[in-house]
């Protein structure tokens, strides 16, 4: 795996999906915008559930429905929790990470890590990627209406497909357009 690494203060966005509400994350995606050449940069991994997460038992068909990873998936595709944590340590160290909701994704990501030998090496943020995308569009100049014909094409471009990789795209790409002066930026 190529090591491409977020600078410190780059926001980083993440995205879990999971096998229903009350079930485990089954799959995890981060992603960063390079500013300088606007560039996203994404990862995204399936996790191969341990035996103690008992999968089986909290297993959403509706979940299922939305994202459509399958089980086989998880067990053919999928990391084991450790590679994963290992991964994200090695690539995201002292990043702050934002999600589009951030009290179920680190319930899922302390899952994720509770399985394994070690702690984040990163922080997740109280503050829902949305909030902090809106603040650094009104930095940058952006009013109500004309960002929000901004987002909207930006919505239209990557439309939410339950994949934590794509989601975290998207996030990543509203920050990206947030932190472009606005027109009518003084």
């Amino acid at each position: 795996m190529k090591k491409t690494v977020p600078g410190a203060d780059t926001p980083v966005f993440f995205d879990i999906e999971a096998s229903g509400f009350d079930g485990v994350p089954i799959e995890i995606g981060w992603a960063y915008a390079d500013l300088e050449t606007g560039v996203i940069h994404v990862e995204s991994h399936l996790i191969n559930p341990p035996r103690e997460w008992t999968i089986n038992q909290v297993w959403d068909k509706r979940a299922a429905k939305l994202h459509g990873i399958s089980r086989q998936d998880l067990q053919t595709q999928g990391l084991p929790p450790q590679k994963i944590a290992e991964r994200m340590n090695s690539i995201l160290a002292d990043c702050m990470l934002y999600a589009d909701d951030p009290v179920w994704d680190e319930d899922w990501l302390d899952a994720l890590y509770y399985s394994t030998t070690l702690s984040p090496s990163f922080t997740v943020h109280p503050l829902p990627a949305s909030g902090m995308i809106d603040n650094r569009a009104r930095e940058n100049g952006w009013e109500g209406g004309r960002f929000s014909v901004l987002l909207k094409s930006i919505g239209e471009e990557y439309r939410t497909v339950h994949r934590a990789g794509e989601d975290a795209r998207q996030l990543a790409s509203l920050w990206l357009a947030a932190s472009r002066k606005s027109p009518n930026a003084s």
